[in-house]
């Protein structure tokens, strides 16, 4: 789907051709289009730390953590557009998160967590995406996340 995404099938003023390059080009094309939107949705970037977490404390409890990330001058992941993304992107969307997660991990920063981390598999849905992000982390390396005191959890590297 995203040959079909990216400018109308044109990427750098050139049409996609077919077969395994068109796959390469479209792959290379969607990964610097993801890259450059979780740019965008990257909030507060010059911070040392990131937030993670869940958006809707009344649901899951805690503190969301864009107000948290907010509070303490901390770098969070927050989608301006988010419904017009999804329209165009669908369920792909998801490669938003995960270039805004490998960004901030090999900037080095902290990552927070204004839920815990354990129990990202039973915050909502089976495969929503804090589940997906602490999946991704534990992919890039994290070793364990601890509590660190008033609801919060940070990685351990």
């Amino acid at each position: 789907p995203i040959g079909e995404i990216l400018l109308g099938g044109r990427v750098g003023g050139s049409a996609f051709r077919g077969g395994a390059r068109f796959a390469d080009d479209a792959a290379d094309a969607g990964s610097r289009v993801f890259d450059d939107l979780a740019v965008q949705a990257t909030k507060n970037p010059d911070s040392p730390g990131v937030v993670l977490g869940k958006h809707d404390a009344a649901r899951f409890g805690g503190q969301p953590y864009n107000v948290v990330a907010r509070n303490n001058k901390l770098t969070y992941f927050e989608i301006d557009n988010w419904d017009d993304l999804y329209k165009q992107f669908g369920d792909d969307i998801w490669g938003i998160n995960e270039s805004f997660l490998n960004q901030q991990w090999q900037s080095g920063k902290d990552f927070y967590f204004s839920h815990n981390p354990w129990d990202a598999s039973i915050l909502g849905e089976p495969g929503n995406f804090f589940e997906k992000e602490v999946l991704h982390l534990i992919e890039l390396g994290a070793k364990d996340f601890i509590e660190t005191g008033g609801g919060m959890w940070k990685i351990v590297r």
